[in-house]
């Protein structure tokens, strides 16, 4: 599996998964993704923040769900 991302914005942040293991591919696709205004940072994702965004009602790639034991 490769590495989830948590992206930070300027407006909040997001669960993603480039398929890529890789930092700096990674953070070129968030830039690409969001724009270089709104983007912040990026970091891999933690069970917690994948959690959090769970909670909060957000969308979760199907490898998020899965690391999270929240299934389909």
């Amino acid at each position: 599996m490769t590495t989830l991302w948590t992206v930070h914005t300027d407006y909040g942040m997001a669960i993603k998964d480039y398929h890529t293991d890789d930092y700096n591919a990674a953070e070129q696709c968030a830039i690409r993704e969001v724009g270089t205004r709104a983007f912040r940072s990026i970091e891999e994702a933690t069970k917690d923040e994948i959690l959090w965004v769970a909670g909060m009602g957000g969308y979760l790639p199907k490898a998020a769900r899965e690391l999270a034991g929240l299934g389909e």
